[in-house]
């Protein structure tokens, strides 16, 4: 952040364009101008104001007024000469305002179809995403390839508006530095590396909200949120997950809907009969058996007087077992107190556990 002294000594270059507006693209009052010293934090009919680094030097103003919805260019002082090297500069480059914390995968993808050397800053709600350009895009064609990558929608409406005013030069501005009514500095954008941007990929399947790789992936329901990787790794990850976790998904979807108690009472109907199944469902409630499943396999470990209907659950030659087992899709096994308890699993817990062990194939 720069104040005082030190934002007046910041750039003495002459190539900075300034932005001065009350209401943020919904102003009544814009002036652009350029300047050869970095401008002080006092604005009195400002809101907010915006500082352009550019790459050559300029001089004039732009003011415009907007009343009832109608803009209207009440002041241009900027030589012909100088919009047009503002146009091909903003021919050059696409630049991009994203206002959220990660960036998706599929977004990025694009952006590096259209340029191998896209530059990243991080901003105080998002990234900015320039874009250098290897053939020069129509403005038109412009607006339609930010609205594919989630451009600020305000941001591109704003464009339209000064577009039809035929400043093309003063559009698609990304500022290096910016000030808000009330403080006392500016704030400077950092530029980062592809490693420092956060991703995001979206499965067609919910997870558990857990963390792996010492908290470099994050999964919460659809979301996958990737730190640290470079673009092409953070997609080999996302699709690991997908690929690797898509049965589980589909399993934890089906018992959201049933849970795994209510399918165990339903199949003991089945199996052993209304009268059974009720015993069985009372015994649980009160504690004398415990159900302990990992996923794949459930255990109903039996303690006390309960223990006399392990006969019962197995059946002869373990057929009633093995048929509760076929109409669970899972493989049930009885065990009593004279048997050692397994511990309880977490089955989220293993998941993740699963996930890290996939994953660290990936990353080393």
């Amino acid at each position: 952040m720069l104040g005082g002294k030190e934002g007046v000594n910041m750039e003495r270059s002459g190539n900075l364009l300034v932005l001065e507006v009350n209401k943020p693209y919904r102003a009544s009052h814009i002036k652009y101008y350029f300047s050869n010293t970095f401008p002080q934090p006092l604005f009195p009919n400002a809101d907010y104001v915006g500082v352009e680094i550019l790459p050559f030097k300029g001089e004039g103003e732009v003011i415009i007024e907007i009343n009832q919805g109608v803009a209207t260019v009440t002041k241009n002082t900027v030589p012909d000469s100088v919009m047009l090297k503002l146009k091909e500069y903003r021919s050059s480059r696409l630049t991009i305002d994203i206002d959220t914390p990660y960036i998706p995968l599929d977004v990025l993808r694009k952006v590096y179809s259209i340029s191998s050397t896209p530059h990243f800053v991080k901003t105080r709600s998002g990234y900015h995403i320039i874009i250098p350009l290897q053939k020069a895009m129509t403005f038109d064609e412009k607006i339609k390839v930010r609205r594919e990558l989630g451009d600020d929608e305000e941001r591109i409406k704003y464009d339209l508006e000064l577009a039809k005013l035929n400043l093309h030069g003063l559009t698609e501005i990304l500022f290096d530095y910016k000030w808000w009514s009330g403080e006392t500095r500016f704030h400077k954008w950092r530029h980062v590396h592809i490693e420092e941007v956060s991703k995001l990929g979206k499965l067609p399947f919910k997870l558990p909200k857990m963390e792996v790789l010492h908290g470099l992936v994050k999964i919460d329901g659809n979301k996958v949120i990737l730190e640290g990787f470079k673009v092409k790794d953070a997609e080999r990850i996302f699709i690991s997950i997908q690929d690797n976790l898509w049965e589980y998904a589909i399993r934890n979807e089906k018992e959201e809907k049933e849970t795994l108690e209510e399918r165990l009472f339903s199949m003991v109907e089945q199996v052993y009969g209304v009268s059974f199944a009720m015993k069985l469902k009372m015994e649980i409630r009160m504690g004398f058996i415990d159900i302990i499943s990992d996923g794949e396999t459930l255990i109903l470990y039996l303690k006390g007087d309960s223990q006399k209907l392990a006969g019962r659950l197995i059946g002869k030659q373990g057929a009633n077992v093995k048929a509760l087992s076929s109409k669970l899709g899972l493989k049930v096994k009885i065990l009593t107190e004279k048997e050692v308890k397994p511990p309880e699993r977490n089955e989220h817990e293993e998941l993740r556990r699963r996930l890290e062990n996939v994953l660290k194939t990936l990353v080393h």
